[in-house]
């Protein structure tokens, strides 16, 4: 694990995605993370692709509650992790949950995203009340196939 020019393992920077709320943030920033937000930049938030596409450029996963269910979204995303990189965690339940349990899926899953993302570099891991889906660059080929876009 390097150590970013922050002072904090690059693992621990994030890039909210404009569906989390703010106070998930500010949580986060609280125990250490070095929080960007999507909707204090110049990216197009309307575009989970630019989104995505921003926080590789920060050095940054990205943290968002989308599901990513239509194919528009979905093939052009897994398509990008898997040729260009980058890191989603996908926080389970609805976007208008309780900040604090955001947060703590986060946290309470930590001990698996954080070596994912340091052994595998690139993927998406689910977060959720039930336990972590960890998805390899290899597992989103698999998915990418399966929704006729590879």
């Amino acid at each position: 694990m390097s150590i970013g020019w922050t002072g904090l393992p690059d693992l621990e920077r994030v890039a909210l995605d404009a569906d989390i709320r703010a106070e998930v943030g500010d949580y986060l920033a609280a125990v250490g993370f070095d929080v960007a937000r999507a909707n204090q930049s110049d990216v197009d938030v309307r575009s989970d692709l630019a989104v995505l596409r921003w926080a590789r450029r920060e050095n940054r996963f990205l943290l968002c509650h989308d599901k990513h269910r239509d194919r528009g979204t979905l093939l052009p995303l897994l398509r990008e992790i898997i040729e260009r990189g980058g890191q989603i965690i996908r926080i389970g339940g609805a976007p208008g949950q309780s900040p604090l349990t955001s947060t703590g899926l986060v946290l309470a899953h930590r001990a698996q995203w954080q070596p994912f993302f340091a052994e595998h570099a690139n993927g998406v891991a689910l977060v959720h009340l039930s336990g972590c889906q960890l998805r390899p660059p290899a597992a989103l080929r698999r998915l990418l196939q399966q929704r006729g876009g590879g």
